[in-house]
């Protein structure tokens, strides 16, 4: 039996879970009415510059991060536990000397391929690049803080602080006479107000929170060994950006109409709702099972699977039965032209909440096999989505590209819980042996 100290211990990381999902929600709230306050101060295609720019910039700072944010979370608490701050203290500099590194050098050869561009093209993706240093820093320094243990500081200056910068400066532009002179270019600038502002305080939050010997100490580092751990993250972060971020800035590319792009980026963003939702409550769910991973606890891993599934199932379920419902309306909320990407929108919702119902089962995979089966599925489900944007966008428009993500991801989630129930079958197998 549980004694009430132990009852309660139990009981914190579900309080903990519950004001992170809070905080995603509300995120969530402030980036959607952010999209909708834009899309109706621009013109369609304004909106559509300004979408895959930030689409963009986003894609991009998961990749110069190079995994080294979620390597973080797992190392850093682990090196100052063990009396190891001088590791802890030569992970953070390197870390964020790498992403520093990488973010100014794909940011500037972005930047100058886009101006090699035939005239016309969209600028806006040229003028976000600008932002990415700022961007990858902040979300390397958000991780870090989290491996600090200022999980809810972390949280709220990414969920709220920097999300709610835009959308103060939009619907005060909306309701002004600066609203007739809105261009995408000021949005993106202060898009990247936003993330500085959470860069500043996420920096003197890790001040605070990092021991001083971690902070301030002599440094050791371990770059090959950090570099090998942070790739499996990265090849997962990258593919999920590929999927979500990605494809929208492909379909710049692959002669979709704008209004059509444009429409298509609302579907992502207000279908990937749910996918938003459980990375919340996964962190929670996969640190319990690595640590049953090592014990062999395989009972135990079947039942947090259950309750996950049972709870994501009412989620999604609910979610996509509001959709059908409600799916027109909401999109006519960005203007009158968007209420024929319902048909798209229902496609998306539908995709996103079977791969939201199998996300867990990505990392389970990788934390038994290793990064490389749980890569080499999701990695076949951005190539199989990108090939049918590229060749159905141009002829089939908005459909065109919402159907290839949709069967391609729902596909790619079958596979991927077909593998991790496969790997524990076989996990029981082995413990049922040595036994």
């Amino acid at each position: 039996m549980l004694g009430p100290v132990a009852g309660a211990a139990r009981r914190l990381p579900s309080a903990h879970a519950v004001i992170l999902v809070g905080l995603a929600l509300l995120s969530f709230v402030l980036k959607y009415l952010t999209s909708i306050v834009l899309a109706n101060s621009l013109a369609i295609e304004d909106f559509q510059r300004y979408a895959v720019a930030i689409a963009s910039v986003t894609f991009c700072s998961t990749i110069v991060e190079l995994g080294l944010g979620k390597q973080g979370i797992r190392l850093v608490p682990q090196y100052i536990a063990s009396a190891e701050p001088q590791l802890a203290a030569g992970y953070w500099r390197f870390s964020m000397r790498v992403v520093l590194l990488l973010a100014v050098l794909v940011g500037v050869l972005v930047s100058a391929q886009a101006a090699m561009l035939p005239a016309g093209r969209s600028l806006a993706s040229d003028e976000a690049m600008y932002l990415l240093p700022v961007v990858a820093l902040t979300g390397l320094a958000a991780e870090l803080v989290l491996a600090c243990g200022a999980a809810i500081v972390a949280t709220f200056i990414m969920r709220m602080v920097v999300p709610g910068v835009l959308l103060g400066f939009v619907v005060w532009a909306a309701r002004s006479p600066a609203a007739a002179t809105l261009v995408p270019s000021t949005a993106i600038l202060v898009y990247g107000a936003g993330w500085l502002l959470g860069l500043i305080l996420l920096f003197g939050t890790f001040v605070i929170v990092c021991p001083q010997p971690a902070l301030r100490g002599p440094a050791d580092y371990q770059v090959r060994s950090w570099l090998r751990g942070g790739l499996g993250f990265l090849g997962v972060g990258v593919a999920i950006s590929a999927l979500l971020d990605g494809t929208v800035a492909l379909a710049e590319f692959a002669a979709v109409p704008a209004a059509d792009i444009a429409i298509y980026a609302v579907c992502i963003e207000t279908g990937g709702f749910v996918l938003l939702l459980v990375k919340s409550l996964d962190k929670f769910y996969l640190q319990r099972i690595s640590a049953l991973i090592t014990q062999g606890d395989l009972l135990e891993i079947h039942r947090i699977r259950r309750r996950r599934a049972g709870l994501m199932i009412a989620v999604c379920v609910s979610f996509c039965v509001a959709i059908a419902i409600g799916g027109r309306p909401l999109l006519a909320r960005f203007g009158e032209d968007f209420e024929r990407g319902y048909y798209a929108l229902v496609a998306v919702t539908l995709a996103t909440s079977a791969w939201t119902l199998t996300s867990l089962s990505q990392w389970l995979i990788a934390f038994t096999d290793g990064p490389a089966p749980a890569l080499r599925i999701t990695l076949g489900g951005v190539l199989a989505a990108y090939t049918g944007i590229i060749l159905l966008g141009e002829t089939h428009g908005l459909m065109g590209v919402a159907l290839s993500y949709a069967v391609m991801v729902t596909i790619m989630s079958a596979l991927l819980e077909l593998r991790a129930r496969t790997i524990l079958t076989r996990l029981a197998k082995q413990h049922a042996s040595e036994a």
